[in-house]
């Protein structure tokens, strides 16, 4: 939707009349304003939103106004006579309407209003000042923050703390407080099969025998290669085998 814009209006009789048409006694008509907008800044999907009523509700824009009557500046609060600036609520003169840190006119800035205190910052000195902290790389996160144990980080710096790769959309595992990523958890920290070497993972069916680990379908007698899971065996040098096969085996 356009933002509103300021129309000349005659200072005697409050009319939006052109200047010309106005009473020789009319000492002057208020300039109008050139188009000014606001874009909000949109907030990232994980930390604090800014003030969702930060801008007119109707148009999302700071807009200028001269139809109210005796409007109070917010910043010096004196009653302003001509052009305004209404955000948030409140009035501004024009020249008034900027960022409490670094003096930025915000007509044509986004801006964000601080929760705790009510007042107006540009993006760049609510991102320094607000944007929370990537545990990783201890810098100011803008843009999309990513929340995970607990902590926030920049995308690129969740990473599996063996490969260093960042996990993006996957899952991970935690070890000691530390992700790892599937691949690595499994070969770092899971139990191996001694048949196929392959990890032993939560829900596989598995057993001991012979002092190691075994998937179920892996237990077979070395020669013939039956299941042996529940079965009666023997070993010979650290293998399993069968009844009938364990006698063959000199």
């Amino acid at each position: 939707m356009e933002a509103p814009t300021a129309k000349l209006v005659c200072e005697q009789t409050k009319s939006p009349d052109s200047p010309e048409q106005c009473s020789s006694e009319c000492a002057s008509a208020v300039p109008a304003l050139p188009k000014q907008f606001s874009v909000p800044v949109k907030p990232s999907n994980d930390w604090r939103q800014p003030n969702n009523k930060a801008v007119d509700s109707q148009n999302s824009n700071a807009e200028t106004n001269t139809a109210a009557r005796n409007p109070t500046c917010q910043a010096c609060a004196e009653i302003i006579r001509g052009p305004f600036v209404t955000a948030v609520g409140k009035n501004w003169h024009p020249e008034h309407f900027k960022c409490v840190i670094c003096g930025t006119n915000l007509q044509d800035e986004g801006f964000v209003q601080d929760d705790s205190t009510g007042q107006l910052l540009c993006e760049n000195d609510y991102n320094s000042q607000f944007a929370p902290l990537c545990f990783r790389c201890n810098n100011r996160i803008v843009g999309d923050v990513l929340h995970a144990i607990d902590k926030t980080w920049h995308s690129d710096c969740f990473v599996c703390t063996h490969c260093k790769r960042p996990f993006g959309n996957s899952g991970f595992h935690l070890e000691e407080g530390l992700p790892y990523c599937e691949n690595d958890w499994n070969e770092l920290f899971t139990s191996k099969c001694e048949a196929c070497l392959k990890p032993i993972q939560a829900g596989h069916r598995w057993l001991e025998a012979l002092n190691v680990n075994w998937h179920a379908e892996c237990f077979k007698c070395c020669t013939c290669m039956k299941k042996l899971e529940g079965e009666t065996f023997f070993s010979k040098s650290g293998k399993p085998y069968c009844r009938e096969h364990h006698h063959q085996i000199r």
